[in-house]
Order: structure tokens, then sequence, then C-alpha cells
């Protein structure tokens, strides 16, 4: 078996190494970035879209091992911890360890390697140019991980991704940065053409009428480089530079054209990485991966787009939240949405450099501007008694935040609290309820009522893309108080929208599977469910 899978590795894989003097293409710019003035430091481990789908994840209640009094352990969550960093060392045997890895291949240059201390292993850069009918990949990881990669179906079946319609209709826009809607329609039949947006650079829009659920992309990227945080940017360009070198023509020109955020172009590999990689966990491992079609997404705090990742074909799709007009434009969360306004303003502005200006910001921004400075001052000098005999801090802004689930008042509380627009009051009341729900202790004050005011409450902040979250609280609490009609109807809406945002396979997610398991029991047999009246109907 480990044969086999060497000698598909080595069917799959070109291992390259960039020889002493090698100066064409991009590596002519190589010796300058060596020798001259150091670039800017660019940590791209910071600027990543994060996976809408680790966003905030919906974790059902496991009533079943609780006892009266106990508590569920169903909340939601911000971003996933920072994977581990990879340790470089140096390692005679490296080099073997990389050409074993790749045997039988007719190599054209030695490997160009990093040893990476948790296997034993070195990094070393990985291209298959006619990777998706000569898209191509390069990829940066360690020979285990890409031998791992090398049995995905994508590839060893070339109608893998074809049949599937993923980069169907989306070959690269090398020579410019957009798409015309005629183009879009005419040369690559897709639902989507991109155009220049006003303050935003170039942006995706809809080329037709889209309604929910609606596929308008599923690609595959470019590059996948291993998350690690020791090499310095100068190295890591060296060999992330190897990596796009070695793609096909179009597709490097492609990627060349991406946005960028700091404009030196000592470090323009991974200045397009900062601005436009999501995080993919392949091999156990968390990769950056740059996707140019969904690079050209821009954000919104109340998206009218979904996507997830499906590393077993190392894809990236997008689907429509909500309904979505001819000439309107597409959108995806870059932040988690159930931040405070702040929070969310100084993430984006930190990471990715930019304002937010989408309806939902720029509505709290009106709002906050009829009311005026000497007004704001006012509400906060009244709440300030209220505030110092609160004892939960609404400065903690993550989606852990737990209010006391038995305060009825929770709604006043939260608005008498520095909160300055009536979208962080929204926000907060969405914490309070959702706590509210979770809790299956005796005292717990969860009802329908909150369930319902909870789905409005993501209705009116845009949450579309989210919907998941809400119509699974509202699943439980009906079921727990003997409805059935209700648990069946927001089980099937929760399962609907989790698979915008989990989709189909689920297998390598715990949470995911666990939710959509829940919501599968619950439209099949809701009073077999462990949640069947145990709550008081309210």
């Amino acid at each position: 078996m480990k044969n086999e899978l060497v000698s598909t590795l080595a069917l799959l894989f070109l291992l390259y190494f960039i020889a002493s003097g090698r100066t064409s293409g991009l590596n002519q710019g190589q010796q300058s970035i060596i020798s001259a003035e150091d670039p800017v430091d660019i940590d791209v481990q910071s600027g990543v879209k994060q996976s809408s789908e680790d966003n905030f994840k919906f974790r059902p209640a496991s009533v079943e091992e609780q006892t009266p009094g106990s508590e569920s352990p169903d909340d939601l969550h911000g971003f996933p911890a920072a994977n581990e960093p990879a340790y470089i060392h140096e390692d005679d045997d490296d080099t073997d360890i990389a050409q074993s890895s790749a045997a039988g291949v007719t190599q054209t240059h030695r490997p160009n390697l990093l040893p990476e201390p948790d296997s034993d292993a070195p990094l070393c850069v990985f291209t298959n140019a006619s990777f998706a009918s000569g898209r191509g990949i390069s990829i940066f990881t360690t020979p285990a991980i890409a031998a791992e990669m090398a049995s995905l179906l994508p590839f060893h079946n070339p109608t893998a991704l074809t049949s599937r319609g993923i980069n169907h209709g989306y070959p690269p826009q090398a020579s410019s940065t957009s798409t015309s809607k005629s183009e879009s329609q005419s040369q690559t039949q897709t639902p989507w053409y991109t155009a220049p947006i006003p303050g935003k650079g170039t942006g995706m829009l809809a080329s037709q009428q889209l309604h929910r659920g609606d596929l308008i992309l599923a690609t595959t990227p470019y590059l996948l480089s291993y998350m690690e945080n020791l090499l310095s940017t100068v190295d890591r360009e060296h060999y992330l530079r190897i990596a796009i070198e070695q793609l096909p023509e179009r597709s490097k020109e492609h990627y060349l054209s991406l946005a960028k955020i700091y404009g030196d172009p000592r470090v323009v590999v991974q200045d397009v990485v900062k601005a436009n990689a999501f995080e993919m966990q392949v091999g156990g491992r968390m990769h950056l991966a740059v996707f140019p079609e969904a690079s050209r997404i821009n954000h919104a705090c109340g998206p009218n787009a979904q996507y997830h990742l499906q590393p077993t074909l190392l894809t990236h799709y997008v689907y429509a939240a909500r309904s979505i007009s001819p000439d309107e434009e597409i959108t995806i969360a870059y932040a988690p949405p159930l931040k405070f306004r702040s929070d969310r303003m100084a993430y984006l502005e930190s990471t990715f450099h930019f304002r937010c200006t989408c309806s939902r910001c720029a509505a709290a921004d009106e709002r906050s501007e009829e009311r005026g400075e000497d007004d704001d001052n006012n509400n906060k000098s009244k709440s300030k008694s209220n505030s110092d005999a609160n004892s939960n801090d609404r400065s903690n802004t993550n989606s852990n935040y737990k209010p006391n689930s038995n305060d009825n008042s929770h709604t006043d509380a939260y608005a008498n609290n520095h909160l300055s627009t009536a979208d962080d009051a929204a926000v907060a009341d969405i914490h309070a309820l959702q706590w509210s729900l979770s809790n299956w202790e005796s005292n717990s004050t969860a009802s329908v009522k909150k369930a319902e005011m909870l789905i409005r409450l993501y209705q009116k902040l845009g949450l579309d893309a989210f919907m998941d979250t809400p119509y699974g609280h509202a699943a439980l609490i009906y079921n727990a108080v003997g409805s059935v009609g209700g648990a069946q109807k927001y089980a099937r809406l929760a399962a609907e929208a989790a698979l915008l945002k989990y989709g189909p396979d689920v297998d390598g997610d715990m949470d995911a599977a666990r939710s959509m398991e829940t919501w599968r029991e619950l439209m099949r047999n809701p009073m077999g469910h462990s949640s069947w009246r145990r709550r008081k109907q309210t």
C-alpha cells in the first residue's frame, strides 16, 4: 500500500527546486528581494478570510445526557484557535526524504526543502500544472500531506471536477481585472460577472436572478500554503514565488492580478495571500488557500451569499443565501457578524485595511449621526448607574458571551449599557436570547416567544447566511414544549440553512455532523428526540 501511495504521488506531482542562477519569470525579482532593503513584514496568517462555517456554529443540545438542573453545552463560538506553528530546523536527510516521496518522477530540479519538526519531514513546493484541466495547482506543504492529498479524487480522476461543474466556465481572465456582464454571459455562462465597485475595487455581481440555495461559484485554488509563522517574510516569499512561477502562464498572471494590500513588489505573492486567502484544513493541518474567482467577492456584515470549503475536492463553494437581483453585488462575510460594530470595524481595518460601508454599517452610521454627540453622551451618563450595577461585561463581544438567562429584562439592560447603535442593541439581544435558549436548567426562561424573536432579529440584521442557528434553537424549543409541527418545520429550515454553511460532506466536522443529525432526527421522529417535552409550554 505504501508503494502504491508513493507511486500515485510520483505520477501526480512534480517536485521542483529552483537551481542557483535561474532568473526567469517571477524569480528575476528574487535576488533583489534578498539584497535590497527589507520589504514590509507580512503576517499572512492574520489576514485570511476565516471559513464562514467556523465563524459561529450552532451546537444542538445533548439533553439526554443531562439531569435536571444541569446546563447544556451548546452555544456559539468565534474563530477557531490558530494552528500550531511549524518550527523550521536543519536536517541532512531532508533531501532524501523528499526525493523518496517522489520516487519514479523524472525530476528537473533537486527539491527545495524546509524541515518541519512535528513529522521530521520537510516543507516542499509541489506543483501539478495539469490539475483541473490545465488550471494548475501549487502546494507548499510536507511530503506526507502531499501524499495524502494525492489520494484525493481530483488527482486521479480527470472528470472528478468537471462532472460536478467545478471550475466549469471560469477561465482565468489573465489580462483583465474584470469580466463584463456580456463576456460572462456569452463566453463563460456564469451566474456572475466582475466589475469595478466604487470604493471597493473589483467586485462580483449577479448576471441573472439568483434564489436562495442557487450555486454561484465552485472553484479550486491556485495555491495552498502550509500555515507556519517562523519563516521570515523574505524566505516565505522565496518558496511561494517558486509555487506561483510553476503554474501555467495564464493562472500565474491571474493570481498576480488579484487585490493586494501593501503594493510592495518584493513580497507580491504574500501580498496576494494576505488580501485573498481562505483557511482550508488538509491532512490535519491548516493551509492558506487562494481561490482567485472567490477573491473577487467583497465583504458585507449582512451578506447575501454563504460559502463553504470541501477539502476532499479542494473546492470553494459559494451559494446565494437570499434572492439576489441581476446586477446586485454578491457579498460574503469576512468577519463574524455577531461582533459589535466597533469590533467588526476594527478587525476589518486592521486585517484587510478597509472601512466597511455595507448597508448594515451605513445604517448604523446614519443613526449615530442623527443622534448626535451630545445625545450620545447623555445616554451614556444616564446608563452609568445601571451599567455599574450590572455584573455582565457588555464589552465582551465574542459569541460565547453569557448573560444572565433568568433576567427577563435583558433587552433594557443591554440598551442601557454603552451600546452606540441599534445594530449593537440587536446583536446584544441575540447573544442574550441564544444564551437563554441554550440553558436547559430547571429555572430556564427559554420560550417559544424568545425563539421567534431570535429569528426576527437575525432577519432584521440581514443574517440570512447564518439562519441555521435561530432555526435550530426554534426546532428544539418547539420540540421541548411538545409541538411536532413546529419542531419539524424549523428542523427542516435549519438543515437547509446548514447545507449552505457546511455543505453536504460533514464527515470531517464533528460539530456540523452533530447538527445535521439532530435536524434529521427531529424531522423523522421528534417525539423520539431527547428534547421532547423537556420544557413547560410558553
